[in-house]
Order: structure tokens, then sequence, then C-alpha cells
């Protein structure tokens, strides 16, 4: 049981619900179609702060951006699995 309260994309509405869906919009086709449209639970963290959620979703655009690392994508994975491996982080 979660216990940050956490608004579901189904919940969503006004600003949160255009966030959600801008969200959404930025994620790879690969992403959205693994996760069936649905945003990871991490985004819905932030639900109750829809400025926080898109600067948060900002901020990683910037400083996430696969391929660009020079190491490659596989192993930029590796690393963020083994980071949030030791951090138990299930995200």
């Amino acid at each position: 049981m979660a216990f940050i309260k956490v608004i579901h994309e189904s919940e969503a509405s006004g600003e949160l619900k255009e966030v959600y869906e801008r969200t959404l919009a930025r994620l790879s086709p690969s992403v959205r179609e693994r996760r069936g449209d649905k945003l990871p639970p991490i985004v819905r963290i932030f639900s109750l702060c829809p400025a926080l959620l898109e600067a948060r979703v900002g901020f990683d655009k910037g400083i996430y951006r696969p391929g660009h690392s020079g190491l490659g994508r596989r192993k930029e994975e590796l690393i963020a699995t083994q980071v949030a491996a030791l951090s138990g982080c299930r995200f």
C-alpha cells in the first residue's frame, strides 16, 4: 500500500490532467506501448503539485538524454538499474 497520496490518471482533472497528458505525450512510443499508455508510478508522486511535476519532467529531460553520454543506451540503463538497486528504489 502506498503511503504517498497520489492522483491517478483516471482521477486527474484541470491542470494536473493537462500535465499528465503532456508528460505521456513526451514518453517514447516504446515506453508508452510497454506501459499501456499509463504514466510511470514515479510521475504520480508529484501529482499533488502539477507545477513541480512539470519542472521535474523538464529536469529529467535535461540531464537524462539516452544515448548522449557516449556510453551507449545499454550501459546507461545498466548503470541506472544498479543505482536504483543500491538505493532500494524499485523504479
